[in-house]
């Protein structure tokens, strides 16, 4: 895991993480298992951030592209 992305005021029991494995995660704190995968890249994702007012997901990566999620 490269990284963890969290708003309490938009999703207050659920959060991002993003990997080596080009994936982000979308995790709910009351269950286990992830709740989706997005396989947006195909190298390290290394930044993760939320683009207001709309909570767009953003991810950078080692492969030299950004994605909208």
């Amino acid at each position: 895991m490269t990284g963890v992305l969290y708003d309490r005021e938009r999703f207050a029991h659920s959060f991002f993480s993003c990997s080596v494995d080009g994936k982000v995660k979308m995790w709910d704190i009351r269950i286990p298992n992830s709740v989706f995968t997005f396989n947006e890249h195909e190298l390290d994702i290394t930044s993760l951030v939320f683009i207001n007012p709309y909570y767009n997901l953003v991810s950078g990566s080692l492969d030299k592209t950004i994605k909208v999620i």
